[in-house]
């Protein structure tokens, strides 16, 4: 038996990806997902946002030339779970690394317009 760590999320892109081009390089965004349930009878709506890495080439390359804001994508990926110290104080927290995307909505051209 094979275990995994992996994410899927289908969201909408909330802005343009931060793209880094230096030592390593890597694009950060952000996509929200929603939910609704009943509480007490009335409907509850909830937007979780997600914050997301990708440092994988071939990945870069797609979210680079295509990933734009408002965008509905499905994301996959792996949990990576970390720590640091800040003024004295541990912090926990778990980057979401991207590794494949599929686009739920029309990629942008290069005009930035959809097709």
């Amino acid at each position: 038996m094979t275990l995994k760590n992996r994410f899927t999320l289908i969201g909408r892109v909330g802005s343009d990806p931060e793209l880094s081009t230096g030592e390593k390089e890597f694009a950060r965004f952000s996509i929200a997902t929603d939910a609704s349930y009943k509480k007490d009878g009335e409907k509850v709506e909830r937007t979780d946002w997600h914050r997301l890495t990708c440092f994988k080439p071939s990945t870069l390359k797609v979210i680079r030339e295509h990933v734009k804001k408002g965008q509905l994508l499905s994301v996959e990926g792996e949990i990576k779970p970390r720590d640091y110290e800040k003024d004295g104080t541990k912090h926990y927290v778990v980057d979401l690394h991207v590794t494949e995307i599929g686009f739920l909505s029309p990629k942008p051209n290069g005009s930035g317009d959809q097709e």
